[in-house]
């Protein structure tokens, strides 16, 4: 550990952590089984062969009226890349969603993604290689306008490290 000139008690206090508000759960009744023809339109330049991995899309609904998708559009060896969208109820008004990934990137599609409808979380998991050791965990919560990143660990660099001890880069409370 290298000291500097000051004592620890002279540093500032570090910036207080950015509140991010979920919207309001809403009910997941009746949900659409299938993308629509629109939706399936946006997804005409995915893997060809991409159906034959049996993967069912992520579906929520986030507001009376707003559908997300978040459609396997492609895969490598151990990651499931999937492309995200907003609807309809009805599968109309397809909307790319893009998403925060860190101060200057938004991105349309995520490796490894799942939803969780109760706490209006989105999460993904993008491994570097097989063995885990390097990637990204990331989440995002629908705010009721958009989604807002509340958390990421990154690990750039493959060194044997486990996912539970990559470095924080991004957190709110």
């Amino acid at each position: 550990v290298a000291r500097g000139p000051a004592p620890a008690s002279s540093m500032s206090a570090p910036p207080a952590l950015p509140q991010v508000t979920p919207a309001p759960r809403v009910g997941q009744d009746d949900l659409p089984g299938e993308p629509s023809a629109a939706l399936k339109a946006r997804l005409s330049e995915c893997d060809e062969d991409i159906a034959d991995l049996g993967i069912d899309p992520q579906v929520a609904r986030l507001a009376a009226g707003k559908i997300f998708w978040g459609a396997v559009c492609s895969r490598g060896a151990y990651n499931v890349i999937y492309s995200l969208f907003l609807t309809d109820e009805a599968g109309g008004n397809v909307q790319a969603l893009n998403v925060p990934y860190s101060d200057d990137e938004r991105v349309a599609e995520l490796m490894n993604i799942s939803f969780d409808a109760e706490t209006q979380t989105l999460t993904n998991y993008e491994m570097g290689r097989g063995l885990g050791d390097c990637g990204a965990m990331n989440s995002w919560v629908w705010t009721g306008t958009e989604f807002v990143m509340t958390h990421q660990t990154l690990m750039p660099d493959c060194q044997g490290v486990t996912s539970e001890y990559w470095p924080v880069s991004y957190r709110s409370r």
